[in-house]
């Protein structure tokens, strides 16, 4: 006998605030029916990404997607990329997807449309799964703001980190390997660096910010307040790809290779030209001071 499923579909990047009612009443009308709640996602893929100005648009990766939905609910199962299912009608969407992983009642936003064309809408799925079984999501805003993947975005790439880390619900953040750095933000101006590269999500508005700097030390982690530049590095020597640098108190573990994850908790300024680097390490000494006060 199929254990039937009650589910939601969409690309949920971000897993904001948006994302998590829906999860909410997902949820809600899972349990009315005894069945467990499923969602269903797509693969981040180029269409995230601006090839041409070699920007990253994704505010999550795969794995953090997955991560963060499987806090909230039953299931989830990924689909292949969205540019795979282009030529998909409705009716096959329905038929090959839904009905195939076993979903028999659903909850969508009250826009929801899917198939080729955009040509799938709710009265279709009323159609083939009842009206009974198909509950239509109360809208959401965060104090009077709608609350979006696109909007997030927006945010992150105007330095607004605070206003983006209240829709999104959570800090955002960027997880990457440590690199050797180039040794001239330590010896030259005395704040050694932490350097990681991000080459998947969004990154914030070049400039300061305050961070929390996560550490896995072994099953503990350590969190540490840090002050964190993103950009080019444009006094010292303008590089092509830009470069998250962190500077931490008194920190002087070695943790070159180890992956760290930095949550950005405020900007600070933006990424500036100085014409010296006396001019650049006394600006440097009034960031720290601002972040360790």
């Amino acid at each position: 006998m199929t254990n039937f499923i009650t589910a939601t579909i969409g690309n949920f990047d971000g897993v904001h605030l948006g994302h998590q009612n829906l999860f909410a009443q997902l949820n809600e009308f899972a349990s009315e029916k005894n069945q467990k709640s499923c969602v269903i996602t797509f693969i981040n893929n180029l269409k995230f990404s601006d090839l041409e100005n070699k920007k990253n648009l994704l505010l999550l990766t795969n794995e953090e997607k997955e991560q963060k939905i499987l806090l909230q609910v039953d299931m989830m199962s990924f689909l292949i990329d969205l540019g795979d299912l282009k030529n998909t009608t409705a009716e096959s969407f329905i038929k090959n997807i839904l009905k195939s992983k076993g979903v028999n009642s659903l909850v969508v936003g009250e826009n929801f449309r899917f198939g080729k064309d955009r040509d799938g809408d709710i009265a279709l799925l009323k159609k083939h799964f009842g009206d009974k079984n198909v509950r239509v999501a109360n809208l959401f805003e965060h104090n009077g703001v709608q609350c979006s993947s696109t909007i997030i975005r927006n945010l992150l790439q105007n330095g607004e980190i605070e206003r983006a880390n209240e829709l999104l619900g959570y800090q955002y953040f960027i997880q990457g390997r440590v690199l050797k750095g180039e040794k001239i933000a330590g010896p030259m101006l005395g704040f050694p660096t932490i350097n990681i590269i991000n080459e998947v999500k969004i990154l914030p508005k070049f400039g300061v910010y305050e961070v929390l700097l996560n550490i896995r030390n072994k099953k503990k982690i350590e969190k540490y307040v840090g002050i964190a530049n993103i950009g080019v590095k444009p006094t010292l020597a303008k590089k092509k790809q830009p470069i998250i640098e962190v500077h931490i108190k008194d920190f002087s573990k070695d943790i070159y290779g180890k992956n760290v994850k930095i949550e950005f908790l405020r900007f600070v300024r933006e990424e500036k030209k100085f014409d010296n680097m006396d001019e650049l390490k006394k600006q440097i000494q009034k960031d720290v001071s601002e972040v360790f006060a």
